[in-house]
């Protein structure tokens, strides 16, 4: 599907659209039904995300712990689908990048790099 980074220039799809056909991609799911017992939530949460149009940070971290999948390629479209670290056969340094610095002067990348630095940590 969308394993390869979208080319040079292509603006990102962060409108909701987009983030909700991709989180539908990554989950492997063609129904709302199917999407609520992939991310284990309930059908109303489905409903209730679709009604304010905005995907769920939850949802964000259950597909990159149950499936790797990169919580900025479902944000933006931009980016590798899948997330990997520094120690897993293959991966660059720069694919798995870590912050030391406060929260409040980060970019959301940062932290959402951090988040997965710190979930795959504690998983493997």
């Amino acid at each position: 599907m969308s394993e390869t980074p979208a080319p040079y220039g292509f603006p990102p799809q962060r409108d909701f659209a987009s983030q909700y056909r991709r989180v539908f991609e990554a989950a492997a799911c063609r129904t709302r039904a199917e999407l609520a017992v992939a991310l284990g939530i309930r059908l109303s949460a489905v409903s209730d995300a679709e009604r304010r149009k905005a995907v769920p940070s939850d949802w964000l971290i259950t597909l990159f712990e149950k499936k790797r999948i990169n919580p900025e390629w479902v944000r933006t479209g931009l980016g590798g689908r899948m997330a990997w670290t520094t120690d897993e056969t293959g991966v660059s340094p720069a694919s798995a990048a870590v912050t030391s610095r406060p929260a409040t002067e980060c970019t959301t990348e940062d932290l959402l790099a951090e988040i997965m630095r710190r979930a795959l940590k504690s998983v493997g």
